[in-house]
């Protein structure tokens, strides 16, 4: 079991930051969340291990959000596809 380091309070924990790429990005994250938050790929991997500046707290939130909006879209088409069958 990979042991985590410390982070200071004034970072987003990796693990935190991890769990974010992949709901949003699936297994392979690292890159595709790099070019939404517009960083170099090595500048996100370096935040995936040390953790997060906090600046990321708001739009990270709206990449989620983003996500939900989209998820919740299909969803409702999907939904819709459903009742028509019955």
């Amino acid at each position: 079991m990979k042991k985590r380091r410390p982070v200071p309070i004034e970072s987003i924990p990796p693990h935190i930051l991890a769990d974010i790429g992949r709901a949003v990005f699936g297994q392979h994250w690292q890159v595709p969340l790099a070019k939404t938050l517009k960083v170099h790929d090595r500048t996100l991997r370096r935040w995936a291990n040390d953790g997060g500046p906090l600046e990321l707290t708001e739009p990270l939130r709206v990449v989620l959000e983003e996500r939900q909006k989209e998820i919740h879209r299909v969803l409702g088409a999907l939904t819709e596809l459903g009742e028509e069958a019955a």
